[in-house]
């Protein structure tokens, strides 16, 4: 009896043990559970918050002067986008591209994509739709007025509010840790989706390249969730919008080819999946490519004229003073004095090919979300940096790629990130708009500021760039260069960019290749560790 009492009174603790278990184990859950819901809820308002900062910053750097402001007789950029919604508006498809009494390539003749041009067409319309004399054939060059501009402003506010920002914010939400908190997670978005360089170029200089980055990052977008098919097609789009897209088509063809190569244990079968999946790759492209140049396979003279134009190879290796390899080169050694157009376009692939191999290499292999971010970066930088014809604004190719590697790398992308914007300064006072210094100022202190997580030696580094930065922009604004050299200080910061984005491109690349290295050493010493047990058994 006495046993039988003690054995009852010993599964009752138990009992009472295990339910106390389960009631802290479910007090456990659901404080998990409130928290995940309040940090969702935090997120969602974070986002909010930022989208409502973006869309302010917007509003007030379109209030200051564009390119070209009353620069008669070619005046800028601000009127090359009117005068396309012109062109394309008023002559047949195949004149816009080919020079005539009506279209004059020589003023602002269309130089991108045919899906640029459409995109003009369309504003040309609601243009011609709201005041026909904002696009009238010939009168309307050098057009500008106040409702005019608060059209074309808002036209650039609109696409970057509904293509740019909601594939950025969906596609870096998704390389985010999921076990990130929520202020970190704020941090980062501030510093990816407030990006000055894009907000003045756009926005300030007024362009559209956010078309162009909002296709690319869709597919990056899709790319993530695996939907290659998608992702292959929004490419194309981005392509087509604009012709520096070919600086991210490496690592996506590479990326794409990789994933497509199907493993199995039949060689057969493997070749077999390899070819389908390819096959469906290219019927996505080609019939997307087909689509969008179906009107200028007209004959074969129009093609090539529109190639002509899209690919200005006699504008030379690079255009004013751009913070990249051959403008720095050209300080000491005179390019096109002492090499041919044909051999700086051959000198320029090779260079652009080699520095770009490693990375597509260590990609092709690991073909990983993480890897395929760096590839973006590296590879964009290579073109930026040592390909044919490049213009300053072209940076924000590599910049965007580059804000898809802040949850990884904080602190050394922002530094890339102002070096970006600050190589692009001599455009601010070309525009007579030096006031967006300030701009790229408070970006730097506040993305500076919020970082959770700084590193000494990398906050020193960026205490001496940017002073070093704001003395090269202060003689810029004030200081008087000699006769001499009237563009010295313009070289300087063009000189000093340069390095800071070649020590940013040889930091991703030992990241990339050292991380490679690694793995393999570690996947060597697991293969001899189970040889060896084997071996015992």
């Amino acid at each position: 009896m006495w046993k039988r009492r003690r054995n009852l009174h010993l599964e009752e603790s138990e009992i009472n043990i295990k339910n106390t278990k389960l009631k802290s184990n479910d007090i456990q859950r659901l404080k998990t559970s409130i928290i995940e819901k309040i940090e969702a809820q935090n997120e969602v308002y974070g986002w909010i918050a930022l989208i409502a900062a973006f869309l302010a910053i917007q509003a007030v750097v379109s209030t200051g002067n564009y390119s070209g402001y009353s620069n008669a007789p070619k005046f800028g950029d601000f009127e090359a986008q009117r005068h396309w919604m012109e062109i394309t508006l008023h002559l047949p498809i195949n004149q816009w591209y080919v020079n005539s009494t009506d279209n004059d390539l020589s003023y602002w003749g269309l130089d991108y994509p045919p899906l640029t041009a459409y995109h003009s067409y369309i504003l040309g319309k609601i243009s011609n739709a709201l005041n026909p004399s904002w696009v009238e054939l010939h009168k309307s060059r050098g057009y500008q007025t106040t409702n005019h501009l608060a059209f074309m402003r808002t036209t650039v506010i609109i696409t970057m509010l509904f293509l740019y920002a909601p594939a950025l914010i969906l596609t870096l939400r998704g390389f985010l840790p999921k076990n990130m908190n929520f202020y970190d997670r704020f941090v980062i978005g501030l510093a990816a989706l407030l990006y000055p360089g894009l907000i003045y170029i756009d926005n300030g200089h007024f362009q559209y390249n956010h078309v162009a980055l909002g296709f690319f990052i869709w597919a990056i977008c899709c790319f993530q969730k695996r939907k290659v098919l998608w992702g292959s097609f929004f490419f194309v789009l981005a392509l087509n919008f604009k012709q520096m897209e070919l600086y991210h088509s490496l690592p996506i063809f590479v990326y794409l080819l990789s994933l497509s190569c199907a493993s199995s244990p039949s060689v057969t079968t493997r070749i077999t999946r390899t070819i389908c999946n390819v096959s469906k790759l290219g019927n996505v492209v080609i019939f997307t490519f087909v689509l969008l140049w179906l009107p200028f396979f007209q004959n074969i003279e129009l093609f090539k004229q529109v190639l002509r134009r899209i690919f200005p190879f006699e504008r030379g290796i690079f255009e004013d003073k751009v913070a990249n390899f051959w403008c720095s080169l050209n300080v000491i050694y005179k390019l096109k004095t002492h090499l041919s157009t044909e051999i700086l376009i051959q000198i320029s692939l090779l260079f652009v090919l080699a520095s770009a191999l490693p990375s597509l290499y260590v990609l092709f292999k690991k073909p990983n979300d993480k890897n395929f971010r760096l590839s973006l970066t590296i590879t964009s930088l290579s073109f930026f940096m040592f390909s044919y014809h490049v213009h300053e604004k072209t940076i924000l190719q590599c910049a965007i790629p580059a804000l898809f590697l802040l949850p990884d790398y904080y602190e050394v992308v922002t530094i890339f990130l102002d070096a970006s914007s600050i190589s692009i300064f001599g455009l601010c006072i070309k525009d007579e708009i030096p006031e967006i210094l300030f701009m790229f100022f408070v970006y730097h202190i506040v993305t500076r500021i919020l970082c959770n997580h700084r590193t000494p030696k990398l906050q020193l580094l960026k205490s001496v760039q940017i002073a070093i930065s704001l003395a090269i922009c202060g003689l810029q604004l004030f200081g008087v260069p000699p006769k001499r050299y009237p563009y010295l200080f313009e070289l300087l910061n063009a000189v000093f960019s340069f390095g800071i984005f070649a020590l940013f491109w040889l930091y991703l690349n030992y990241v990339m290749l050292s991380g490679y290295v690694l793995q393999r050493q570690n996947v060597q010493q697991k293969h001899q560790q189970s040889s060896q047990k084997k071996k015992v058994q």
